[in-house]
């Protein structure tokens, strides 16, 4: 059963002893001796089998036994120990937290499996994301080096895969992330206002999501103004340079990414200052489209089909 709702929500422990279940089914079905989840992807795979986030983390998991996470930077384990750190321990997932250089800590602990030759299967080498994998070559071969007796599996898609199939605990928290969105749209919409500026509209919303214990996906929200104006990222930001000012005439749109602990909701809002009688139609024609598509959405239903 889903836990009671509560303003911020943790993934339990039941839920964690799911996912690494859906891990080991997978080990079973690709006769693996365990398996190393590579967090630098964009789903964050780390953080859905660890529970926490932090930089640069891996995840190993053997078939029998407890998982090891792993972390190159070093000063992620003082914060164990600090008051917050002290304070979670009871909630943390995985126990044993290393750091170092990540091949050698995946060669130390595929030894301390003593598996010998073995399968062993990978997450994050691959993958359908059109970013292609989150293990840099350079990463990936002086691992292949460091772990010469061992066979690796890429697992990245059927994992993926499996990753879809949401518990009813999930269900909950994506409920609470999609939550969070709509309250984040509405900021939108009162920030939305001829004379502000773009990077106004944007802090009012990461704001909001921030002020109640949200995250955004990176690198974060898609925002985009003018007349005509189309879905993409700022033009301001990283690139240096002044954000629009909105005017009469313009129209400003965004993708939100209002998230909860790793999982993400998305929201998409669009506000036309003035008459505009082909975006009417637009919005008339994508609310048509909208309804459609949930009425005729039911389990078991493939996409092809609906």
């Amino acid at each position: 059963m889903p836990p009671a709702r509560t303003p911020f929500p943790r993934p339990t422990l039941h839920e964690r002893d799911r996912r690494w279940a859906v891990v080991r089914e997978l080990m079973d079905a690709d006769d693996l001796s365990g398996v190393v989840a590579f967090g630098s992807a964009f789903d964050r795979t780390d953080v859905y089998l660890a529970g926490e986030a932090i930089p640069g983390g891996i995840v190993a998991i053997p078939r029998d036994g407890e998982p090891t996470l792993l972390s190159g930077v070093g000063a992620v384990a003082l914060l164990r120990f600090d008051d917050q750190g002290r304070r979670l321990a009871h909630a943390r997932w995985i126990a044993d937290l290393r750091t170092g250089p990540p091949p050698l800590l995946i060669a130390e602990v595929l030894r301390t499996w003593r598996t010998g030759r073995a399968r062993i299967g990978v997450i994050g080498l691959g993958g359908a994301s059109p970013f292609g994998g989150g293990i840099p070559h350079g990463a990936w071969e002086m691992i292949t080096a460091a772990t010469p007796d061992v066979e690796w599996v890429d697992i990245t898609l059927p994992f993926a895969r499996a990753r879809l199939v949401k518990s009813p605990e999930e269900q909950e928290l994506f409920r609470h992330a999609a939550e969070i969105g709509e309250h984040a749209s509405r900021v939108f919409l009162d920030a939305a206002r001829i004379g502000a500026r773009e990077s106004d509209v944007y802090a009012a919303v990461e704001a909001e999501i921030t002020r109640r214990g949200g995250h955004s996906a990176g690198p974060g929200m898609i925002l985009r103004s003018g007349n005509p104006a189309f879905g993409g990222p700022i033009e301001w930001g990283w690139a240096g340079g002044e954000p629009p000012i909105l005017r009469p005439g313009d129209s400003i749109g965004a993708e939100i990414f209002a998230c909860w602990a790793g999982l993400e909701s998305q929201q998409q809002m669009h506000v036309q200052f003035g008459a505009d009688d082909v975006h009417r139609r637009l919005a008339d024609a994508a609310r048509a489209a909208y309804e459609a598509g949930v009425a005729a959405t039911r389990p078991g239903l493939l996409v092809s089909g609906a």
